[in-house]
């Protein structure tokens, strides 16, 4: 019994962490995603490069591809 114990909190335990990362990573991908969209409107309105890179953060080949 006690083995079994072990067993199902090392799984829910995996689990759990699984789900946490996962939350980080939906996270950091939404910002992504916020960033470039940000990034092909201000380069609609004919910003420069530069400064498209300062407001978003994004890397010159970044913001050169969109």
């Amino acid at each position: 019994m006690k083995s079994y114990r072990d067993l199902k909190n090392v799984i829910d335990t995996a689990f759990d962490e699984g789900k946490m990362e996962g939350k980080i990573e939906g996270k950091m991908e939404g910002k992504i995603e916020g960033k470039i969209e940000v990034a092909k409107k201000a380069k609609s309105m004919g910003l420069s490069t530069d400064d498209i890179i300062k407001l978003t953060g994004l890397t010159k080949n970044e913001v050169e591809k969109l």
